[in-house]
C-alpha cells in the first residue's frame, strides 16, 4: 500500500491546494493520501477562519482519503516544531511520499539549504548569533548570516520564501525521523503565499481570508463556509486578561518567550485598549508580529515549551472518504502511534499523550466558545465520512 501525506492549514481550502493534491496524487501514484491538519488554530497565531472539521470535509471533497489533526503543541509553533510534529506524526501512519507547494520545483536546491541547517554548520551558527546580539528577528539574522557564509544568491533567495522555508524544515523532519519517504514539489501557481493580489482563478489564502466577497471564485465548488468567519479580535478580550494576569514563571515558560520579553507582554496587556494596539506596541526588529501572536496564543492555550519538546503521541482522525475506510483498518493495525477515531480511545493513552489530547479538546472548547459552535466535539462528534 502506497500513502502520501500532506501538511496543511487549508485556512482556507482555495483552488491551490485542490492543484496541489491532484498534482500529489499524479506524481507519487499514491493508492491513499493523507492529510495532517492543524486543528483549529493556525501556525502564525491566528485562529482559522472555520472549524477543524468543516475544513476536513473541504479537502476530503477535493482529494484527501483521511484527515488526521496536527496537535496544538505543533501547529501554534515556529515552523521547524510545526514541521517535524506533523512530518513525524504522518511518518507513524507509514507515508511513503510527502507533498508539499513551494516557490521552486528545484528539490536538490531545497535539501542542499536543509542539509546545511541539519548539519549544525559552526560558522553559520555562529553567524547567526552575532546578527541576534544586534537586535534581529531569527528569520532577519539567519538571512544576514547566510549572505556573511557565501551561500549562493540562489539559496539566499530561497530562504525569504515562506513554503520553502517550511520545505526546509519538512527535509530537516524527515530526515530527523529517519523516513525514507519521496518527496515531491508542486510550484506554486498564480500567487504567492501571502501575496496581496489575485491571479486567474487562484489567490492565497490570506488574500480571500480579508476578501470574502470574491470567496466563490478562488476556491473549488461546495467549499462553503458554514458559520461566521472567525478571527483574531475574537480572541483579543480573552488573550489580554490572560496575559495581564500571568506571573513571571508563567510568561518564560511560554515557547520563544525571553527574559525581558515577559515584561513588555504583561506590561501591553494591562494598557492596550485592543488586541491590535497590543500587538503594534510589542512587535519590534527583534520580535516579528507572527511571533507575538504565537506566544499570545500559547499563553490563551496553556502551551508550555517543555510540551512542544515532545514527539507526537497519537494519530487523532478527522474525517475519511467513503470509499476509502480501509485505510482506516490498516492504520490501526500498523501505524506506531495509537489512532484516535473517537473521544474515548484517548482513555488508552499514556499520561503524557493524554495531557496532549486533552490540550487539543481545551482548545477546541476555547475556539467553540468564541465561534458558538459545539464544544466537547472531540469527545462527542462522530468522525467524519463523506
Amino acid at each position: 500500500m502506497k500513502i502520501a501525506g500532506v501538511v496543511a492549514e487549508y485556512n482556507p481550502f482555495h483552488n491551490g491546494h485542490k492543484h496541489q493534491l491532484l498534482d500529489l496524487r499524479r506524481q507519487s501514484e499514491c493508492d491513499y493520501l493523507i492529510v495532517i491538519m492543524s486543528g483549529n488554530f493556525a501556525q502564525r497565531g491566528e485562529p482559522t477562519i472555520a472549524d477543524k472539521r468543516l475544513r476536513a470535509s473541504w479537502a476530503l471533497n477535493n482529494g484527501a482519503d483521511l484527515v488526521i489533526e496536527l496537535p496544538v503543541y505543533y501547529a501554534v509553533a515556529n515552523a521547524e516544531c510545526f514541521a517535524y510534529g506533523a512530518v513525524s506524526t504522518l511518518n507513524a501512519c507509514g507515508i511513503s511520499a510527502l507533498g508539499f507547494g513551494c516557490e521552486t520545483d528545484d528539490l536538490e536546491l531545497l535539501r542542499a539549504a536543509a542539509r546545511l541547517y541539519h548539519n549544525d554548520d559552526e560558522k553559520l551558527s555562529s553567524l547567526i548569533q552575532a546578527q541576534l546580539s544586534l537586535g534581529l528577528s531569527y528569520p532577519a539574522a539567519v538571512l544576514k548570516a547566510l549572505i556573511q557564509y557565501g551561500a549562493s544568491d540562489e539559496l539566499v533567495d530561497l530562504i525569504e520564501k515562506p513554503n520553502a522555508i517550511l520545505g526546509i524544515e519538512y527535509l530537516k523532519a524527515l530526515e530527523k525521523v529517519s523516513s525514507n519517504a519521496q518527496v515531491f514539489l508542486t510550484k506554486r501557481i498564480g500567487t504567492g503565499h501571502d501575496s496581496k493580489i489575485a491571479s486567474e482563478n487562484f489567490a492565497s489564502a490570506s488574500y480571500i481570508r480579508t476578501n470574502l466577497n470574491e470567496w466563490e471564485r478562488y476556491v473549488p465548488n461546495g467549499v462553503i463556509l458554514a458559520n461566521a468567519p472567525v478571527y483574531d479580535k475574537h480572541f483579543s478580550d480573552l488573550i489580554l486578561y490572560k496575559l495581564s494576569t500571568m506571573t513571571d514563571d508563567e510568561l518564560l515558560s511560554l515557547p520563544d518567550v525571553s527574559e525581558g520579553l515577559h515584561n513588555l507582554l504583561r506590561y501591553y496587556a494591562k494598557i492596550a485598549s485592543s488586541y491590535y494596539e497590543f500587538l503594534e506596541s510589542v512587535k519590534s526588529k527583534r520580535y516579528t508580529m507572527a511571533r507575538i501572536k504565537r506566544i499570545c496564543m500559547c499563553a490563551l492555550l496553556g502551551i508550555k515549551a517543555e510540551y512542544q519538546k515532545t514527539p507526537p503521541k497519537y494519530i487523532h482522525v478527522l474525517g475519511v472518504r467513503k470509499e476509502s475506510k480501509s485505510l482506516l483498518s490498516h492504520l490501526s493495525n500498523n501505524a506506531s502511534l495509537p489512532v484516535i477515531i473517537k473521544g474515548t480511545d484517548s482513555e488508552q493513552l499514556s499520561d503524557e499523550a493524554k495531557r496532549m489530547f486533552d490540550l487539543d479538546v481545551s482548545a477546541s472548547n476555547t475556539y467553540a466558545l468564541v465561534a458558538k459552535t459545539q464544544r466537547l466535539s472531540d469527545y462527542f462528534s462522530e468522525f467524519l465520512v463523506v
